[in-house]
């Protein structure tokens, strides 16, 4: 898991493709045949939900349609199209970095954090120089398309792992203004027909803004909702415990697994911290805690471990096995991939007094990779009640240790991942992830009010 999506987003998260270069029907055909070529040999999960045959016809059906030149833009749109055949979370398609660059320092986006359920699209958090837009106002259109209609189709040119959109979905709420510029570009306003929660339609135009506008605008407006991933990295804040002494409930909230972004964003050591956060929960003799994995997309597979060894009293294994491409051309996933030694899929023994209290996690669609696979045990090993949405991580397979390929004529990066997690072979792959005992979606009305519904569930849970 080396090259993640929430690098990318850190590191660009205000850029997208130019309309100005433009590739001929030949480049595009070949950059669409090299990258199959890629696929073939690195990715171990690509006949897991799709025949060769399948994928074989889709690359064909791409090649065809590529009969005349497309311009970065309409060239991402068309390749990505492989996401909704592959079906993996970990298959990432980046930007040229050239476009990456201009677009960081020129471009102006849509001024607005959404969220999207049931079919609908609501202004969640109102970042424009138009302060009238009030949260959970519906967006029934923009700029002439309907929202069903833009949010369909990113979704078809998404990451995802299996038959689950739980992850995508996640992907956009948190960073729509994104995607919709790297598949509609970046227009200067956006034309707006809206439905406000009395039931009134209304048009407004809305100008773009430059992402610092945006994040300015929204720490002005919301300085208590700026807790996505890439936003609100203050130093220790990455894990954070709060402890309730009256009622006897710790909250350990871990937005992220990867060391480096650990150390380098929020300059916290993980098994150090985990260990003391511990240590406080146990001092304070915490009867019932609550792990909130919400939004955690992942990384080290050893920090995941050592949290699960904080939390079982006996020996436990997090991964069974790992595979990668042996054989190329092969038919089938068993026939192309060989087994992988590893760290991960030993035993491991938990610490000398783990907690043993009530245990509640909290996961939804952006409890991912990594957080995927800590849930998966905590399911499998019984350890307590998880309560949210499904998580976007698949629960018993998914890819990792990703390469970079960078496609000839276009220069767009595709991130291929090398080698198959092998979670629970016990569990019937499905294609979805986690499904939480208790299944509690947030709604647009509690977002607009800045409530918690699944914390407070939760606490329901425990007092009753």
């Amino acid at each position: 898991m080396k090259k993640t999506l929430l690098l990318f987003l850190l590191t660009y998260a205000s850029v997208c493709f130019g309309q100005a270069t433009k590739y001929s029907a030949a480049q595009v055909q070949e950059d669409i045949r090299y990258l199959h070529q890629q696929l073939k040999k690195h990715h171990p999960n690509l006949y897991v939900y799709a025949s060769k045959a399948q994928l074989d016809s889709t690359v064909a059906a791409l090649i065809k349609e590529a009969d005349h030149p497309m311009s970065e833009q309409e060239l991402y749109a068309h390749l990505t199209r492989f996401s909704a055949i592959i079906k993996d979370g970990h298959t990432l398609f980046f930007p040229n970095a050239t476009s990456l660059e201009y677009h960081n320092n020129q471009s102006l986006f849509f001024p607005f954090k959404v969220f999207y359920q049931n079919s609908k699209l609501y202004v969640e958090l109102n970042c424009s120089l138009n302060d009238e837009v009030a949260s959970g106002t519906e967006i029934l259109s923009i700029n002439g398309l309907s929202a069903e209609q833009v949010i369909q189709f990113c979704l078809d040119r998404m990451m995802r792992d299996g038959h689950n959109l739980n992850y995508p979905i996640w992907i956009l709420n948190q960073y729509f203004a994104e995607y919709y510029s790297y598949f509609y570009g970046h227009p200067s306003e956006f034309s707006l027909e809206l439905k406000t929660s009395s039931g009134e339609n209304r048009s407004v135009t809305v100008a773009a803004l430059p992402k610092a506008k945006i994040r300015e605008i929204r720490a002005a407006r919301f300085p208590n909702r700026l807790t996505a991933r890439g936003l609100n990295q203050e130093p220790g804040t990455g894990i954070l415990l709060k402890i309730d002494i009256l009622r006897s409930i710790a909250t350990l909230s871990i937005r992220d697994f990867d060391s480096g972004i650990l150390k380098t964003v929020y300059q916290q050591d993980f098994k150090k911290t985990i260990g003391y956060l511990f240590a406080q929960i146990k001092q304070a003799q915490i009867k019932h805690l609550i792990i909130d994995l919400r939004g955690n997309q992942g990384g080290n597979l050893e920090n995941g471990t050592f949290l699960l060894s904080q939390l079982l009293p006996e020996k436990f294994r997090v991964v069974e096995q790992f595979n990668v491409v042996k054989n190329p051309e092969a038919a089938t996933e068993q026939e192309r991939n060989v087994l992988k030694k590893g760290w991960g899929t030993q035993l491991n023994p938990p610490q000398a007094k783990p907690f043993l209290g009530p245990t509640y996690l909290l996961v939804d669609g952006g409890s991912f990779s990594n957080s995927g696979i800590v849930s998966s045990a905590f399911r499998h090993y019984q350890r307590g009640k998880i309560i949210g949405e499904e998580t976007g991580g698949n629960k018993s397979v998914i890819c990792g240790w990703e390469e970079a390929v960078t496609l000839p004529y276009s220069k767009i990066s595709v991130s291929i991942p090398t080698r198959q997690f092998v979670i629970r072979e016990r569990f019937k792959n499905d294609g979805h992830g986690v499904i939480p005992d208790f299944m509690v979606r947030p709604t647009i009305l509690e977002l607009a009010e800045g409530r918690d519904e699944v914390w407070d569930f939760t606490l329901n849970l425990i007092q009753k």
